[in-house]
């Protein structure tokens, strides 16, 4: 693990979730000639099946700048097919490498418009059950290797452990009892109208950095056109709290009175509304609770502890002869469902319009 000095940031390399995570060039000469350097980035979350990571190429060059060489030329932030093999191994407590599996190259469409030359971002993925979901006891490692200039980087990070991560209130009408809502299957009833409203979980024993997502779903329709619509906001966002040894493993986020009616108000675009819009939704709102490794958690440190009076800001990587970031991330969702009170106060919302 290392903490480098960066003189500019001018490579977005990936983003996950409520974690962003950021990349440049590393402390190079800047005069020097074109070095190749790769830049690795991957969340391992347990409880996926498939797991991603995204392989760059960090450069210098003083004879064009970053976007100007970026956008012309495709081969110098990432790697031709044939150049690159990235793989996933699964250590043992000795280091010695139990399994291995090969990662395949993966375009995922839909990147956002930028300076940059692709519209679609390069990734590389596990193969369906190979390795499937991860042993939270284990340590994994990723290991990119460029055939073409033999430079090789990899960075290992053990897991956060998922099955300690336990959503047991999202509202009012859970408040008896402390059994776990975070299954897929399971649906919980939601009362944002009601005071004293709360999301609490149970933290991993290993966790240090956490944020709390809310996702509404609902269907506008104006002029007879209809969209699918979300708003998507963080009662909590990358908070940091240290496993504690003293049996204090519970983060309880207080939900103001009202306050998921005025987020709707806030957000809601109703500028082109008229006679014929309305809104409907069937009651479903999605909570996601994140638990970050402690990798995570100092580069979220190393990227917000900086003085504005500088030029110059530490990045934090633990890739062996590279740079970027390989971690790991828990997640646990519940599917919650509006009560009939809760959607008769929604429709009778007459800023919102929905019916």
């Amino acid at each position: 693990m290392r903490l480098h000095t960066f003189a500019l940031r001018c490579l977005t390399i990936l983003g996950f979730g409520a974690f962003a995570l950021s990349g440049c060039s590393t402390d190079l000469d800047p005069n020097a000639d074109y070095k190749e350097t790769m830049v690795i980035y991957s969340l391992l979350n347990p409880g996926e099946k498939i797991h991603y990571v995204k392989v760059n190429k960090a450069f210098l060059n003083t004879k064009s700048n970053a976007v100007t060489i970026a956008a012309s030329n495709l081969d110098s932030t990432t790697f031709r097919p044939e150049d690159l093999t990235v793989r996933l191994e699964r250590l043992g407590k000795d280091s010695t490498v139990l399994n291995t599996y090969t990662l395949e190259r993966y375009v995922s469409k839909g990147k956002d418009a930028g300076s940059f030359f692709s519209d679609s971002t390069i990734l590389y993925r596990t193969l369906p059950n190979q390795p499937g979901q991860l042993d939270e006891n284990s340590i994994y490692r990723v290991v990119a290797h460029s055939t073409r200039s033999g430079l090789s980087a990899s960075a290992a990070t053990s897991l956060v452990k998922s099955n300690e991560l336990c959503i047991f209130r999202v509202s009012m009408k859970n408040t008896i009892g402390r059994d776990c809502f975070d299954t897929l299957d399971t649906y919980v009833e939601y009362e944002p109208h009601k005071t004293n409203n709360a999301i609490a979980f149970n933290t991993p024993s290993n966790g240090y950095i956490y944020s709390t997502r809310i996702d509404f779903p609902y269907t506008e329709t104006t002029n007879g056109v209809s969209q699918q619509k979300t708003i998507t906001w963080y009662p909590l966002n990358n908070e940091l709290k240290s496993p504690s040894s003293l049996g204090e493993n519970e983060i309880r986020i207080r939900i103001e009175n009202n306050s998921f009616y005025n987020t709707l108000a806030n957000q809601i675009n109703t500028q082109n509304d008229n006679g014929t819009t309305k809104r409907t939704t069937d009651g479903k709102v999605i909570i996601t609770v994140t638990a970050g490794s402690q990798l995570l958690a100092l580069n979220y440190r190393a990227n917000t502890s900086y003085s504005i009076y500088s030029q110059t800001r530490p990045e934090f990587s633990n890739v062996r002869n590279g740079a970027g970031l390989v971690s790991s991330r828990a997640q646990k969702v519940v599917y919650a469902t509006l009560t009939t009170d809760a959607l008769k106060q929604l429709k009778n919302d007459t800023r919102l319009k929905f019916q």
